[in-house]
């Protein structure tokens, strides 16, 4: 009984980790964004580097908030 439980926390942890590659490519998207934004307008750079953070922060909260469900799967449950 024990092995099925252990099983099907690591098919649920599995699972859980996928939304880290939607992140990584969501924090690719960013950056690759704010250098083309830049490329095309320099002057606007500061401008554009806050809302490039704030991009990167809400993309990045997603993928620790993954983590943290992925992590209390394994050792709680």
């Amino acid at each position: 009984m024990d092995n099925v439980v252990l099983a099907y926390k690591a098919l649920a942890a599995g699972i859980g980790m996928l939304a880290l590659f939607g992140a990584g490519i969501g924090l690719g998207k960013v950056s690759a964004s704010y250098v083309e934004s830049v490329a095309r307008n320099p002057q606007a750079k500061d401008d554009l580097r806050s809302a490039a953070m704030m991009g990167f922060a809400f993309t990045e909260s997603v993928a620790l908030m993954a983590m943290l469900i992925v992590l209390l799967i394994i050792y709680t449950i």
